[in-house]
């Protein structure tokens, strides 16, 4: 994937996640794929479909819209 591929690709990712269209951000992901979180005890979760995924994003989502989040801007473009 070239530079301006990937630049495309966060810039749908991130007007898609401002749409708070669950079923749309889900369509942009390649499955099965593995989550690991910053916990303090990290556990790798498998991801095997977008049915196991949907719900996970609507809760995102749902936080989100809580808190007010409308859009987001990338920490850096390298």
């Amino acid at each position: 994937m070239s530079a301006s591929e990937i630049h495309a690709f966060f810039d749908e990712y991130r007007g898609t996640f401002a749409s708070y269209d669950a079923q749309a951000l889900v369509e942009l992901f390649a499955f099965p794929f593995q989550v690991v979180s910053d916990a303090e005890d990290i556990a790798p979760a498998s991801v095997a479909s977008s049915d196991d995924w949907q719900g996970v994003i609507e809760g995102l989502l749902g936080a989100y819209r809580t808190l007010g989040v409308a859009g987001g801007e990338p920490s850096s473009s390298t």
